[in-house]
């Protein structure tokens, strides 16, 4: 372990040069298994984060046990381009394990996480991307692989998998306009205590629900239905994002708490965003 420890820039630095060859090409999300000996299967599909943002997740579905993980994604660089560069990319991993290492290049990113003993949690990473135009025919490719993979479980040194195309189909369906209230999570047109009790209820829903402590408004948006069930007259994610940073999370809902404190104190409310009207172009379940 140490050996390995002690290579682990040296490695992401070569995955950089290792993402090559033809894989499968799928559309939408795909199911990926192809660490060589190894039980390990990661899907991976794309979030909107905004309409300039987009993120690339690839979510561990089986985890046999790892001390080791290292992914390499591949992008056309006419449509995509980091956010930051080299090892201050912006990338995020949940639940945080182990040492991570990251970099990133002007078409290949990488990043790996290391650990003593076997990390078994299905782990959820991001790449994050900005958007710098649509392709004529809407769709994108991004090739991914795990350049190394090490398990004292199934004990495997070093093992990798061929890169696979995964397809990325923009948004071409119409969009609806939904005006709201950042912070009217309940859409009384008020932003009340009620609201702060209700975001955090949703954000602790939300985390049972997927595993994360932040979870990005286009996924709730996706399955907004199933949410309105948790939080009724929810108009649509962003509402309970009184942050605006793309994301749910229990910060939001102190956000709103203080809000209406200020309001009841006689004061002008200078929470965030929290009581301005938006009108959000997205689209979501209904």
């Amino acid at each position: 372990m140490k050996k390995m420890i002690s290579k682990a820039m040296a490695i992401v630095v070569a995955a950089m040069c290792m993402v090559a060859g033809v894989g499968a090409l799928t559309a939408g999300a795909t199911t990926i298994n192809v660490v060589e000996g190894s039980k390990y299967e990661y899907t991976a599909y794309v979030e909107e984060i905004s309409d300039t943002e987009i993120a690339l997740v690839l979510r561990t579905t089986v985890n046999p046990g790892f001390t080791s993980l290292g992914y390499a994604v591949e992008f056309d660089p006419t449509y995509f381009k980091t956010i930051g560069e080299g090892r201050n990319i912006k990338t995020e991993v949940t639940p945080r394990k182990g040492m991570i290492a990251s970099l990133g290049g002007d078409h290949l990113v990488s990043l790996q996480i290391l650990n003593r003993d076997d990390i078994t949690d299905n782990i959820e990473i991001r790449f994050y991307f900005e958007t710098i135009k649509t392709p004529s025919n809407g769709k994108a490719e991004f090739k991914t692989c795990v350049f190394s993979y090490w398990s004292q479980t199934e004990n495997l040194e070093n093992s990798y998998s061929t890169p696979d195309y995964f397809e990325y189909d923009t948004v071409t369906e119409a969009k609806t306009g939904v005006e709201y209230i950042v912070g009217d999570v309940d859409n009384d047109k008020d932003v009340d205590q009620g609201d702060a009790y209700k975001t955090l209820s949703l954000t602790q829903k939300l985390t049972n629900a997927y595993g994360t402590v932040k979870t990005p408004t286009t996924r709730v948006n996706e399955e907004l239905t199933r949410w309105l069930s948790v939080c009724p007259g929810l108009p649509c994610a962003e509402a309970a994002d009184s942050d605006t940073d793309g994301y749910i999370e229990e910060n939001d809902a102190y956000n709103i708490q203080l809000y209406t404190s200020q309001i009841a104190l006689g004061q002008i409310g200078d929470i965030e965003d929290v009581g301005a009207k938006r009108l959000v172009s997205t689209t979501y379940e209904c």
